[in-house]
């Protein structure tokens, strides 16, 4: 028996409307949860985000420095020889109201050999560029599989006068959990990013898909196709307050 939100009596009126902002309508989990459906996940994962680049909107996009930013937190993801680096700076906005993606940069590691100096000098120029733009910034979070890579990017840092910006481990929670919280992010029209400086991370939002060879669970395809790097590398700098961002139940 299909069962739809709406059938539930015990949830009023205005709580219905309230859940159901939380979603974006293509989305899987607004066909299951609202509607009831039984779907397996395929597809753009962030379509309604991607309908909008798509169509030439604005309604995400910023055109200048993010106000009111309580936060600002950037993300960094190491990538072999089959992807590539990425770097995100992300503010989060008073209250925890929006989450604003700042800057983001992708290293294409198939087509040039980045050794750990040369990666060290990229991430301070990223690094600078941020604090140049908007004065300060409260911690990096960096993929915690590369120790090595991490330790190289604390010294660069320290040899660039930089040695206060914290680095320490992201917390690499659940994916999806990680892909929800910016789905209800979108829906809500809460996620924005700056116009002319987050191309590669936009790019990754707009071509993350679901695998669909995977039916059993919902699993985010992560074969080169598309840019997971920057995905990550942005997660990372918001999966920490997910439970301040996103009011669930």
């Amino acid at each position: 028996m299909q069962c739809t939100l709406y059938d539930n009596i015990n949830i009023p009126e205005d709580r219905r409307r309230e859940i159901e902002s939380q979603y974006d309508p293509k989305s899987i989990w607004y066909l299951r949860d609202i509607k009831g459906l039984r779907i397996v996940a395929e597809g753009l994962i962030y379509r309604q985000f991607a309908d909008a680049i798509s169509t030439g909107s604005k309604a995400y996009a910023l055109t200048g420095k993010g106000t009111s930013l309580q936060e600002i937190i950037l993300g960094v993801d190491f990538g072999g020889s089959g992807s590539g680096h990425s770097f995100t700076a992300t503010g989060i906005t008073r209250g925890f109201s929006s989450v604003i993606a700042l800057g983001s940069e992708w290293i294409n590691c198939q087509t040039q050999e980045i050794d750990p100096e040369q990666l060290g000098e990229m991430f301070c120029n990223f690094v600078q560029r941020i604090i140049n733009q908007y004065g300060f910034i409260n911690v990096v979070y960096a993929d915690s599989a590369e120790q090595t890579l991490i330790a190289g990017l604390r010294a660069s840092l320290r040899k660039k006068g930089l040695g206060w910006v914290r680095v320490e481990n992201a917390l690499k929670t659940s994916i999806n959990d990680r892909i929800n919280a910016l789905c209800i992010l979108i829906a809500q029209r809460r996620f924005f990013y700056i116009e002319g400086q987050c191309d590669s991370l936009v790019s990754a939002i707009c071509t993350a898909v679901w695998n669909s060879k995977n039916k059993v669970k919902n699993e985010r395809l992560d074969d080169g196709t598309s840019d997971i790097d920057s995905m990550d590398s942005f997660e990372y700098t918001f999966e920490l307050q997910i439970s301040r961002l996103i009011k669930y139940g």
